[in-house]
């Protein structure tokens, strides 16, 4: 774990600087120079090609994260990069023929709740194209321990675009169907970059020649495909349905753009609680091919040992920034442009908040799994966890709204991730939790409940400024005691001791300049 650690902080770093993009798009930009139902089309044209695209690109991506290394020979790949771009060709194929042939039954399904998407329907085709290759490109680069530049590309350059375009929004110089075409523009530029980079590191080797596995190994190539295409078209159900059902399912007796702009107040509050996982998706990238190799050589050691290290790591880095948000959260909304209306979004930002710390805590159980030879578990789990989030959003989305939509992704994700954490340690008997996590599980309880008995309505921006100042400073202090008293991560308080033997060191030398 100590090399994940290391390797994956420079991806965070990265990662983070984008949240801060991307919480100047989300909390104030966007609120402030776009209408509520204009921020939810923008957010279902994330969305929705995001989920045909990992799903017409048949797998390539899990593919490679599985495969790869069969193929690598030095800096070559013996044609996989050529076979990895060639292949999806086949599911966009599939997909434009239905888009088109069934294009007004898809129009009709947003028709009542979200109308304006109908008239930016064709966007959703070159959307999904550039959002399927991008995609690939990070996995091959994850393939080949590198995640810092598609890291870049996805959470910092496309958020940059953004920022642009919608200036240039704001300040009349395009439309609004200008903006919408700059978007796409943008996407295409981003998988643009993928490429150049890929060559400049040299590992964009693509070839006619094209060497075939041996039979053995493209049997269970075949096979593992057969049972994740499916099992993909479930996990993409249960990550971008609630959106996607917020268009279609709406709130009883609402008709029009209501669902956009419900949209729009669900996304900015998801945003946030989005915050939490940003070291999980760094740790997690840096992990997959570590943990490839492992099964590769049957190393169950260390795969236990990753398993557990991931999962404090993940507890502790989640738990960190969700409490810092959410003991903030009302003064935080006080910020937000047209604040009145966003806040509504409080409560998914718990739900939501909770469920993801709970995902980070199960570490890498689902990567575990399509490792191992029981990856055709993953098939009836997601098809599942897919009809489970359909049916709770059918059921809660119209009681509750936004509010329900977060519950039902947060019962969702938490039923998941036990039966699979269940799964692993039944077949397996590797579990990610330790005793070491309880210090941290009581103060996240404590917190939370402490906060739901006091209502609290902040209404002065320049009060809102000193307390939320206040109280990081007291939490920060109080997380860093209980994370060194306890000792709960040997790798966080090697990095912590590593930092201040650094910043000493440092201080050090300044006093001996002047002197």
């Amino acid at each position: 774990m100590g090399i994940v650690v290391k390797q994956s902080i420079k991806s965070t770093l990265i990662s983070y600087i984008g949240v801060l993009l991307g919480a100047f798009n989300n909390l104030w930009l966007y609120p402030k120079y776009l209408e509520p139902e204009k921020i939810g089309l923008l957010k279902l044209l994330q969305d929705i090609p995001f989920l045909f695209a990992l799903f017409v690109q048949l797998g390539a991506s899990s593919l490679t994260d599985r495969f790869f290394h069969h193929f690598k020979d030095g800096k070559k790949n013996n044609g996989f990069l050529s076979a990895l771009l060639l292949y999806p060709f086949l599911g966009y194929t599939l997909f434009i023929l239905s888009f088109f042939l069934f294009n007004d039954y898809w129009k009709s399904i947003f028709t009542a709740n979200a109308n304006l998407l109908v008239d930016y329907f064709i966007y959703l085709v070159p959307l999904t194209f550039f959002m399927m290759y991008t995609s690939i490109m990070e996995a091959y680069l994850r393939a080949n321990f590198n995640v810092s530049w598609s890291n870049f590309v996805r959470d910092v350059l496309i958020r940059v675009f953004y920022t642009v375009f919608v200036f240039l929004y704001a300040l009349k110089i395009i439309n609004f169907n200008g903006l919408i075409i700059m978007v796409v523009i943008g996407y295409g530029l981003s998988l643009l970059t993928l490429f150049i980079y890929a060559k400049k590191i040299n590992i964009l080797h693509l070839t006619t020649f094209i060497k075939w596995p041996e039979k053995p190994l493209l049997k269970e190539m075949g096979s593992y495909l057969l049972f994740l295409i499916p099992g993909t078209a479930g996990s993409l159900i249960a990550q971008k349905i609630d959106t996607i059902m917020l268009a279609i399912v709406g709130i009883k007796n609402v008709k029009g753009n209501e669902g956009l702009n419900n949209i729009a107040i669900y996304s900015m509050a998801y945003f946030i609680s989005s915050v939490i996982e940003v070291p999980r998706k760094s740790i997690s990238q840096i992990s997959l091919p570590i943990l490839s190799a492992a099964f590769k050589e049957n190393n169950l050691t260390k795969i236990d040992s990753l398993y557990k290290k991931n999962s404090i790591t993940q507890f502790i880095s989640g738990s960190f920034i969700f409490l810092l948000i959410w003991i903030n959260i009302d003064d935080l909304f006080l910020f937000i442009p047209k604040s009145e209306l966003y806040k509504q979004g409080k409560f998914v930002v718990l739900f939501i908040g909770i469920s993801k710390l709970f995902d980070m805590a199960t570490s890498i159980n689902g990567e575990i799994i399509q490792f191992s030879k029981y990856f055709k578990f993953n098939l009836i789990a997601i098809i599942l966890l897919a009809f489970l989030t359909i049916s709770l959003n059918t059921i809660f989305i119209p009681l509750y709204s936004i509010t329900g939509a977060a519950i039902a992704l947060a019962i969702t994700i938490f039923f998941y991730n036990v039966a699979k954490t269940y799964f692993i340690w039944y077949k397996m008997k590797y579990s990610p939790f330790t005793k070491d996590m309880i210090p941290l599980l009581i103060l996240c309880v404590f917190i939370i409940s402490l906060s739901l008995t006091f209502e609290y309505n902040p209404t002065k921006l320049e009060y809102s400024f000193f307390l939320i100042i206040g109280r990081s400073v007291l939490f920060i202090i109080i997380f860093y005691f209980l994370i060194r008293k306890f000792k709960i991560s040997e790798d966080i308080n090697n990095l912590i001791d590593k930092m201040l033997n650094q910043l000493n060191k440092k201080i050090k030398s300044k006093w001996i300049e002047k002197l």
